[in-house]
């Protein structure tokens, strides 16, 4: 005769099995605590917006700050990475390579020969004065901007 195999269960949370249902109610930092008949804890001035509630006031805001000036270390290594460019560009013109990319970069001013407001600041159609700060522009590490429209 086959014999029915039956399946122990494992003990479950204290708190799935209704233990914690007969407890009163509690008070915890103010906020009322009360049990439900499932058992579960839930904060009663929270139980009508669920999981749509609002968040706190101090965790809200920009999230990603980006300071108004563009500090001496950030500016000290623009100006390294405009050097670095430069002698990549002038050991690939050493080495005897044509191409269209490489008399472009030929084309562009030198980091010695930059005048300080290129180097900081891009043109912008849309700033007041027409220039904003290059930590502005997204990706500024990898974009060329060493040139502005005649007059700007």
């Amino acid at each position: 005769m086959a014999q029915e195999k039956t399946k122990k269960k494992k003990p479950s949370h204290p708190q799935n099995r209704g233990l914690l249902s007969s407890h009163p109610p509690t008070q915890d930092n103010g906020v009322e605590v009360t049990l439900k008949d499932t058992g579960s804890l839930f904060c009663t001035h929270h139980s009508m917006f669920g999981a749509f509630r609002p968040s706190l006031v101090a965790q809200g805001g920009l999230l990603w700050k980006n300071p108004f000036r563009m500090s001496a270390t950030r500016k000290a290594n623009v100006r390294k990475r405009l050097r670095q460019v430069d002698e990549v560009i002038a050991t690939v013109a050493e080495s005897g390579v044509e191409c269209k990319a490489l008399k472009e970069a030929l084309a562009l001013p030198k980091e010695s020969e930059m005048h300080p407001r290129d180097k900081y600041t891009i043109f912008s159609r849309t700033a007041p004065g027409h220039r904003k700060s290059l930590h502005k522009l997204p990706k500024f590490t990898k974009k060329t901007a060493r040139t502005s429209p005649a007059g700007f």
